[in-house]
């Protein structure tokens, strides 16, 4: 498991490599948890409440995958612990939006990269999908949306993971 199952944790957008062994995070972006069936905001309701995940690892996880369902768990949520981050389909095509649906995992794989934190630096992907190309990223309208991206042409997606309680740096 990347991180401890009890671990909880932030999550935010970055682009890479700005440079090795740095992060550049959009200002404002962290995946943030709605109401059941709302799409997922990148932008906090509120700035005085961090945002809070954990990661639940895939009791059925395919051949050679490490996967899991990202749970958030802010005490002030509706139902804390049993929001998900999710998709509405499983679908190949770009742009597929996100939303709270449950079952839904994610594969998390490390990456290269650090930051001066204790931010792990992995990629996302949807489970299920074959290529490594398809990750899950911010669209424009402010959810999450796949993309098939062929990172040997300049940045690719990642996401930091921080422990709570510790800035995304």
């Amino acid at each position: 498991m990347l991180i401890p199952a009890d671990t909880l944790f932030t999550i935010g957008f970055t682009q890479l490599p700005p440079g090795v062994g740095s992060s550049d995070p959009r200002e404002g972006e962290r995946a943030t948890a709605p109401f059941n069936g709302e799409p997922i905001s990148l932008r906090p309701p509120s700035a005085q409440e961090t945002q809070v995940w954990k990661l639940v690892e895939d009791p059925n996880p395919d051949p050679g995958q490490e996967s899991y369902t990202i749970v958030h768990v802010n005490p002030s949520s509706p139902n804390p612990g049993t929001e998900e981050l999710g998709f509405c389909s499983l679908s190949n095509e770009s742009g597929a939006p996100i939303i709270l649906a449950s079952p839904t995992c994610f594969v998390l794989k490390k990456t290269e990269y650090t930051t001066s934190g204790n931010t792990l630096i992995v990629t996302m992907h949807p489970k299920g999908l074959k290529s490594n190309n398809h990750y899950v990223t911010p669209s424009q309208e402010g959810t999450l949306e796949v993309q098939e991206i062929d990172v040997t042409t300049g940045q690719w997606p990642a996401w930091g993971i921080t422990p709570a309680g510790i800035p995304f740096s």
